[in-house]
């Protein structure tokens, strides 16, 4: 997919816009909701161009949702603070399937504090949101194409 119409679908996320999005809510799983994770949504898709380079390139799927793992990385650069507070605003602690990428993350080896924890489950949720925001933008540059042509 050409880079331009990936970063032409980006662009339609906004806190104005994310909530009528209903393609983009029925990829989602069900424990992102609410007005903490609009934010969320919107600023992944801002940030989401950084890896969409050049307008004249293109990029598949697999490579973008590659990226994942690097924007959720950058999502845990901060305080121990400020991470187990997003933890708790977004409510990462209640949901089952969180907990198996947590689970599969964390493996044997590693300590298991609140910090470490807050940590892998930022991860695990944003690495989830890229991944899904990338799909949701594949699909609606095919179909911004389809219509231009």
């Amino acid at each position: 997919m050409n880079n331009k119409e990936i970063k032409a679908a980006l662009s339609l996320i906004s806190e104005d816009t994310v909530r009528d999005i209903a393609p983009l809510w029925e990829l989602l799983p069900d424990f992102i909701s609410g007005k903490e994770w609009v934010s969320e949504i919107v600023e992944c898709a801002d940030r989401m161009p950084d890896w969409v380079y050049n307008d004249n390139d293109s990029i598949t799927l697999d490579e973008l949702q590659d990226k994942a793992s690097e924007y959720a990385d950058n999502c845990c650069q901060d305080s121990y603070y400020s991470i187990n507070k997003r933890v708790q605003e977004l409510s990462l602690w209640a949901y089952d399937d969180l907990d198996i990428d947590v689970a599969e993350m964390s493996g044997d080896d590693e300590p298991k504090t609140i910090n470490a924890l807050n940590s892998t489950y930022l991860y695990c949720a944003m690495r989830g949101l890229f991944y899904v925001i990338a799909q949701w933008a594949f699909d609606k540059a095919a179909e911004l194409e389809g219509a231009n042509t």
